[in-house]
């Protein structure tokens, strides 16, 4: 185990086999935890959370199978990522990336994932923002304009498709 590294369950960095996948300043709790080895600096706490594919330095991992990664496509939680939530990031995620909530996935760059569905909520791109659910505004009557202050130089649009929300350019 990595210097100054605490591993509590049963196979917590339990394969980790080089000094590199040892996790140094690394906290792997739960049965399983970083079982694959881990980078430095990494926090996983839950049964399997990150356990398939060494995740990135930096990573917070917490709930069962959060960022555990993808062992046949080799994906990873990404360097400085966050995943909470039952299987959040259990594909995997992409580096400086925030996924919150049950089966909140993706592996691109940047993104921030917010999911309350149960479902998988999937990224497609780098540096978004995706959220599901969302309220919908059930009044129809009048049409909806983008703000016309002109201390506004963009408006948010959602797609409830993909749960994406993007800035529009006013």
């Amino acid at each position: 185990m990595g210097a100054a590294a605490v591993a509590i369950g049963a196979s917590a960095n339990g394969n980790a086999t080089t000094a590199a996948t040892q996790g140094a300043f690394s906290v792997m709790v739960g049965p399983g935890a970083c079982y694959a080895g881990t980078s430095a600096d990494v926090v996983a706490i839950g049964k399997a959370a990150g356990a398939q594919v060494a995740p990135g330095g930096g990573a917070v991992l917490l709930g069962a199978d959060a960022g555990q990664g993808d062992a046949v496509g080799g994906t990873a939680a990404g360097a400085n990522s966050v995943c909470i939530g039952f299987q959040a990031g259990s594909t995997g995620s992409g580096d400086n990336s925030l996924l919150l909530g049950s089966s909140a996935k993706g592996l691109n760059t940047g993104c921030i994932v917010m999911n309350a569905t149960g479902s998988d909520l999937v990224t497609a791109t780098n540096d978004s923002f995706y959220v599901k659910p969302i309220a919908t505004d059930t009044n129809t009557s009048g049409s909806v304009r983008p703000p016309s202050d002109s201390n506004f130089s963009h408006y948010l649009a959602y797609n409830s498709t993909t749960g994406e929300i993007r800035a529009i350019p006013v």
